[in-house]
């Protein structure tokens, strides 16, 4: 059902407002996932390892795309920024 056609359009508003809810948390979910596997493939390919040192430990993820759960629950559009994309 595509939101320009007649059937939707005569949907009721609340209808309206969660398909439109759905649809935006599920496209922002695939990129939340794309970001997972990202990082995923950076950790095992070794690209993200980084040696010990004598102040810092051995780490297998000094590369981080994403924080997920800061992102999402930020609680302005500063703090959501920037947990987006980091160091890049």
């Amino acid at each position: 059902m595509g939101m320009t056609k007649p059937e939707f359009l005569e949907q009721s508003w609340w209808y309206k407002l969660v398909f439109m809810l759905i649809a935006a948390n599920s496209k922002i979910y695939s990129l939340f996932a794309r970001f997972v596997y990202h990082e995923a493939s950076l950790i095992a390919s070794g690209i993200s390892y980084r040696a010990k040192t004598e102040k810092k430990p051995e780490e297998y993820n000094s590369i981080r795309c994403m924080d997920i759960q800061n992102f999402h629950w930020g609680e302005t559009a500063k703090d959501s920024i920037a947990h987006w994309n980091m160091r890049t």
